[in-house]
């Protein structure tokens, strides 16, 4: 939906992902399913169902997130390990390279009781040091002063996506990524969402119908959350 120009919400955070883009991507979802180009479960899938689809072979394209790299480049899990490239999302009629990913982050709780321990795990994770045994493992770090060693390092490595990787990753998190909305009505409003864009994905509802169905259960949602 990014792709095509649309978004979820509005400034004003009216519900627009039932907009023609939506609608567009959500057919897209359905054609794909009804032509048998997705496991026939799929819409039950969580990540670490997805993946051992792609591990196993009986996924060929799918989108995932870096930190996952090391695990899928492991012979002794992965049967795909050595046998797959990386390509940046594509766009969509709206011009956008589409990217739903992020940098991990750290966060002290109001009710947290050791808070300076909490601050001195964070400064520790967050390091120089913490932030290259991330990186090393495939996950994306915030420091670029990490990014650019890492980089240099991957220039001699035997693996032949550890730079393009790499590179790649810093492109799309500098103009591709994007975030789930950062609101605390994030969960309520997939619960209303994901449901019925599952039914859509299953042919039980036209894409219109449903997505208009899920704007006014989520316009409903935002009312009540104070949001208009």
């Amino acid at each position: 939906m990014t792709a095509e120009g649309g978004s979820l919400f509005d400034d004003k955070w009216n519900p627009t992902f039932n907009s023609p883009a939506g609608v567009k991507a959500a057919k897209m979802f359905a054609e794909l399913y009804a032509a048998k180009a997705m496991p026939p479960d799929m819409t039950n899938f969580l990540w670490e169902d997805v993946a051992k689809q792609w591990m196993g072979g009986l996924v060929g394209l799918y989108s995932e997130w870096y930190g996952w790299y090391s695990y899928f480049e492991d012979p002794k899990s992965s049967k795909v390990a050595g046998k797959f490239d990386l390509a940046r999302q594509p766009k969509g009629d709206g011009g956008v390279h589409s990217g739903w990913a992020g940098h991990h982050g750290f966060s002290l709780t109001k009710a947290g009781k050791e808070k300076e321990a909490g601050a001195d795990l964070i400064k520790f994770l967050t390091s120089v040091e913490g932030s290259l045994v991330e990186a090393k493992l495939g996950n994306l770090i915030a420091r670029t002063s990490v990014w650019d060693q890492i980089i240099k390092e991957a220039e001699t490595s035997t693996d032949p996506l550890a730079k393009k990787r790499l590179e790649l990753g810093l492109l799309q998190a500098k103009e591709d990524f994007k975030t789930p909305p950062l609101i605390a009505e994030w969960i309520p409003f997939s619960n209303i969402f994901y449901p019925i864009m599952q039914q859509i994905i299953l042919g039980d509802v036209d894409a219109q119908k449903g997505l208009d169905d899920a704007a006014t259960q989520t316009h409903d949602l935002m009312s009540k959350a104070g949001y208009y």
